[in-house]
């Protein structure tokens, strides 16, 4: 039996080994385990090729699902390509019909961290990802949450973390993931005396206000306000690229909200800008540059005046989808995006859905799990901005209708994305081609 190859499960139609991820595996027992091979028990099926035998689509059948379905969300049933003698006679919408790959099955409720790239799944209170063969390995425990790992894995992973002391003030600890299997803690070098206090225990204590964000061209840049000079000073942490150049900053830009530095070096600062009874939010944009810098400041639309910023995914070189958060609510419904054309807002596809989980998909596309209670739905935001509802694989498309189900999402590479299903009563994670058309 060979091991479960990641260049397997970008194949659809090809017959892969489903593998059982059991919770009780003695390898995963120690909370700072290094990464291991995960051992491969509970195999469902052999690895077969098409010229093993008049059995092998059979198990093709039993193991992959090539997405002939069509999803009628919301009605607890699968679409027939024929006639029915169902008598359910509601429309269903058109969606993609993608080709679903099974990568295996799980014992508990899984997810993945708040990832650009990279796998590091969570399941129940294991953690795994991939190893350097494309095998399952079991990761350390270091990270106790999916939003506190950022970046990519595992070449470029972060931790941050803060904490508040009255009369003190703010406290950052930051960590990067080493070649090594370890975090290791990252200072942060060539600072003015002033703009930090202190760095004792691994921790950073900061005299001004930052911002952080990973680096769209490597490392974790730090944006720091210089309030004598007025300007923003940006720092590169663990990072091979120059910081970009101090950005003027005064009081006609408003205040920083937060920082993203998009592949091509494109460096996007959001602010808001409050007047005597209103407030308008803004982003300051700067083309990547070495000196004399292109900086252009746009008006975002009217609706985020009264969200916060949320989860920031990058599609493309140039190009960011961030969730709008209701902090009323305590939900997404607004989708914020930097598309060729400009800045746009995108309402939930879905009549009282919300944004739970994002994921870049090949040509500037995004992958968005969309909420109503507590059944999700995965939907397409294509190049155009246009959106399409994605059908689920089978066993999770024709769930009972009021049944949960709990949807995580994941690019893992340039060609493929994994979703984590979580159901009343299965879980499992599938593969599915980047490009979805």
């Amino acid at each position: 039996m060979e091991r479960l190859a990641l260049d397997r499960l970008a194949r659809p139609r090809f017959v892969i080994p489903c593998l059982a991820l059991a919770l009780a595996l003695s390898a995963c027992d120690d909370p700072e385990v290094e990464a291991q091979t995960l051992p491969q028990t509970q195999l469902l099926a052999a690895v077969m090729t098409p010229s093993e035998g008049p059995d092998t689509d059979e198990v093709a059948r039993e193991i992959i699902h090539d997405g002939e379905l069509a999803q009628r969300f919301g009605q607890g049933a699968r679409a027939s390509d024929g006639d029915s003698d169902s008598d359910d006679d509601s429309v269903e919408p058109e969606g993609l019909r993608p080709s679903w790959t099974l990568v295996g099955t799980t014992e508990a409720e899984t997810h993945f961290a708040d990832l650009d790239r990279g796998v590091l799944m969570f399941v129940g209170e294991q953690r795994f990802t991939i190893g350097e063969a494309g095998e399952l390995v079991a990761a350390p425990r270091k990270a106790k949450s999916k939003h506190e790992v950022v970046g990519s894995w595992p070449d470029n992973a972060w931790t941050v973390r803060m904490r508040y002391e009255e009369r003190a003030g703010i406290y950052m600890r930051m960590a990067k993931w080493k070649g090594n299997n370890r975090w290791v803690p990252q200072p942060i070098r060539d600072l003015p005396e002033d703009f930090v206090w202190a760095y004792e225990g691994k921790w950073h204590e900061f005299a001004t206000a930052f911002w952080g964000s990973v680096g769209g061209r490597g490392g974790y840049l730090l944006a720091l306000e210089d309030y004598d000079n007025e300007r923003l000073l940006f720092r590169r942490v663990a990072g091979k690229n120059f910081a970009p150049v101090p950005l003027d900053w005064d009081d006609t830009r408003g205040s920083v909200q937060d920082i993203r530095e998009l592949p091509s070096g494109r460096l996007l600062v959001f602010s808001e800008v409050r007047g005597e009874s209103t407030f308008e939010n803004k982003v300051v944009e700067r083309a990547p540059c070495r000196r004399n810098c292109e900086v252009e400041t746009l008006d975002l639309p009217s609706v985020v005046s009264d969200r916060s910023y949320g989860r920031m995914v990058v599609r493309g070189e140039d190009e960011l989808s961030v969730e709008l958060r209701n902090n009323e609510l305590e939900i997404s419904q607004q989708l914020l995006s930097r598309d060729a054309d400009g800045w746009v807002v995108d309402a939930s596809p879905v009549d009282e859905g919300d944004f739970r989980e994002l994921a870049a998909t090949a040509n500037v596309g995004l992958l968005a799990v969309v909420g109503v209670g507590e059944r999700e739905q995965l939907w397409q935001r294509d190049a155009a901005g246009a959106w399409t509802a994605i059908a689920l694989p089978e066993g999770f498309d024709a769930l009972t209708e009021g049944a949960s189900l709990d949807l995580d999402v994941t690019r893992v590479d340039d060609e493929t994305l994994w979703v984590a299903f979580n159901g009343p009563d299965s879980h499992a994670v599938y593969a599915l081609p980047a490009d979805l058309g």
